[in-house]
């Protein structure tokens, strides 16, 4: 998801179904280094799970490791 930093921690409680010290503690992990956007990255999953299911998501993952990851990307392929 492409949200602002400052945010992250508003939309996880709106839209997430998480509680508020699983909240705090993605925001936390966030705080430390946000250019990994992990705040992102979990509001994203979330939303994916939720209308799609936990396949999807683990698609969605693979697919962004290949197109932005900076591992071999025919290793990711198999």
């Amino acid at each position: 998801m492409n949200s602002d930093d400052s945010l992250v921690e508003k939309l996880l409680k709106v839209f997430s179904l998480k509680s508020l010290e699983e909240i705090d503690e993605i925001v936390k992990k966030h705080e430390q280094d946000p250019a990994s956007r992990y705040g992102q990255k979990e509001l994203a999953s979330w939303v994916v799970e939720v209308l799609f299911g936990k396949k999807a998501v683990q698609e969605v993952e693979k697919i962004t490791q290949i197109l932005f990851g900076s591992e071999d990307k025919i290793n990711l392929i198999k």
